[in-house]
């Protein structure tokens, strides 16, 4: 779609991981406590994680959302 609406040198980043993707899907908005809380788990076992696998592998294969930068 970028590249018909005439931009060039794309980049697209795919953003969090496994377990930002399963804390984002699985709580909801109004526990905020809850929420920090286990926000910072998902980022210490992220962090665990890619100690032991590729953080490419987590991040393109459960994003969360996509990071564009293209010019024009």
């Amino acid at each position: 779609m970028l590249t018909k609406a005439g931009f060039k040198n794309i980049i697209i980043e795919p953003l969090g991981e496994r377990f930002i993707v399963l804390y984002d899907v699985i709580l909801p908005k109004k526990m905020f406590i809850i929420r920090i809380f286990l926000s910072s788990i998902s980022i210490l076992l992220n962090f665990l994680y890619e100690k032991f696998h590729s953080s490419k592998y987590n991040k393109e294969m459960y994003p969360s959302g996509y990071f564009f930068i293209a010019k024009k």
